[in-house]
């Protein structure tokens, strides 16, 4: 697929998990949002079980993917219009 200004690059519709390649970006955008909570937990002193991560179309894919991996428990997760990929 073609590298676009998105979350993860689409090369399988609909991703096939059992394809690495297909979900190499996805994985690699799930660590991303990962990060930006610790940024948040770090750096404004809340707990992880104040925040709510959200998205629309692959950034709802990609929220409920990194809510349900989270090592801690968030207080929720927001899904417009995304789908779920693992």
């Amino acid at each position: 697929g073609m590298k676009m200004p998105s979350w993860f690059d689409l090369l399988c519709i609909p991703i096939d998990t059992e394809s690495e390649e297909c979900v190499e970006d996805f994985r690699a955008g799930v660590k991303k949002v990962h990060q930006m909570i610790d940024d948040v937990v770090a750096n404004l002193g809340c707990a992880p079980s104040r925040v709510v991560v959200g998205g629309f179309s692959q950034g709802g894919a990609l929220a409920t993917q990194a809510v349900l991996s989270y090592p801690q428990k968030l207080a929720g997760g927001v899904n417009f219009s995304g789908w779920l990929v693992e």
